[in-house]
């Protein structure tokens, strides 16, 4: 008979044991692979809307999204703002075509599951890929952009000032530039807004390597050692260590603690010009101030926001939802889910991994981002 609707299968690959394969897959990419996780760990909601509010300081291979509003709405509230938007949908899938199919079939059924369930994996580290990419635009950006399937760019502002978003009066590649006292300019700043000092630095690994061999910084710290500091050449002078460097922007600037811009390209489709583009996790020419990491597998753990992750409407197609013994799957539940469809004519599979997911950043003061190279 032939159908002509999408069905769920569940012939072997059911969906619970698929969806179990994917969240493994994502706990283990959070825990062990994502590099801003800890700044914004996941968190699983039934709700479908977020809220932020902001206006006042407070004390304590990627995946593509499907068309959903989600554009932040703000309504002012006595001094205070709040913007509401809405968790996105994204997700993977690949068609095992007739002919993959059939080769399958005259090697094994276990073949043709062992390659499903490896889609699975693949499809879910696109997904948990995406999260982290847009994890990064938040940080550094205060504001995400959803390139939508078949409807343009979305954005998402979560209102960051825009004086935290800056560049040095001059580039530190200007051996006249004072870096350690600009980044403490900085810091007065975000103090000033938040009442507290921010706890890490984020400095990409060359800016790092470049403030090691930077004149000013190399006599601020011949100073902080106590040594006597003559007229010297930029040849004479040589270079600082790390820990020299480390001291001296605690000892002398009260700056918080660097951590190393993660190096991590990933290719991404422009929907707008069909070009494939290559960027980095973190912008390479710039300094972030943030507040301190939380754990990834901890959720409410980061003071900046969080990853929420929905229940997709996938997880209640027919033949998706299984109750075993009256106890609901994890596949009922909010997170990523995996299923194998089937196609009216039988001759295509389609494996796919599907979520409802967004990093939403709660308090965006506690990010402040300064181009400096």
């Amino acid at each position: 008979m032939i159908r002509d609707l999408k069905e769920v299968t569940r012939d072997a690959l059911t969906p619970e044991r698929l969806t179990t394969i994917a969240r493994t897959e994502h706990a283990l990419y959070e825990t062990k692979e994502a590099e801003l996780a800890a700044l914004l760990p996941s968190e699983f909601t039934q709700d479908l809307e977020f809220e932020v509010d902001y206006g006042e300081p407070d004390e304590l291979v990627i995946a593509d999204f499907r068309t959903f509003d989600g554009n932040l709405t703000s309504a002012t509230k006595g001094g205070r703002q709040t913007a509401r938007g809405e968790i996105q949908p994204l997700g993977r899938n690949y068609v095992l075509d007739e002919k993959t199919l059939l080769k399958a079939q005259r090697d094994t059924t276990d073949a043709l599951n062992a390659k499903a369930e490896n889609l699975v994996r693949e499809a879910t580290r696109a997904i948990a890929a995406t999260m982290d990419v847009l994890r990064g635009q938040a940080i550094a950006d205060g504001k995400i952009q959803l390139q939508m399937l078949n409807a343009g760019t979305e954005e998402i502002d979560f209102g960051r000032k825009t004086e935290f978003t800056t560049t040095a009066p001059k580039l530190w590649t200007d051996d006249t530039s004072d870096p350690l006292e600009y980044m403490a300019s900085l810091v007065d700043l975000y103090r000033e807004e938040n009442h507290k000092k921010p706890e890490l630095v984020w400095i990409p690994e060359q800016v790092a390597r470049k403030l090691l061999r930077h004149p000013v910084v190399i006599k601020q710290a011949r100073f902080n050692q106590n040594a006597f500091v003559v007229a010297m050449t930029d040849a004479s002078m040589g270079r600082i260590n790390e820990s020299t460097l480390a001291a001296t922007m605690a000892g002398m600037f009260d700056l918080p603690e660097v951590r190393i811009t993660p190096v991590k390209k990933y290719r991404q489709n422009n929907l707008s010009n069909g070009k494939v583009e290559v960027k980095n996790l973190l912008p390479l020419d710039s300094i972030i101030f943030t507040s301190k990491e939380g754990k990834a597998d901890t959720p409410g753990s980061s003071a900046l926001g969080k990853t929420l992750w929905g229940q997709t409407m996938s997880s209640q197609m027919s033949g998706f939802t299984h109750y075993s013994g009256g106890f609901e799957h994890e596949s009922d539940l909010p997170g990523i889910v995996a299923g194998v469809i089937e196609h009216g004519n039988w001759k295509n599979l389609e494996v796919q991994a599907d979520a409802l997911a967004l990093p939403v950043v709660f308090r965006p003061n506690l990010t402040l981002k300064a181009k400096v190279v």
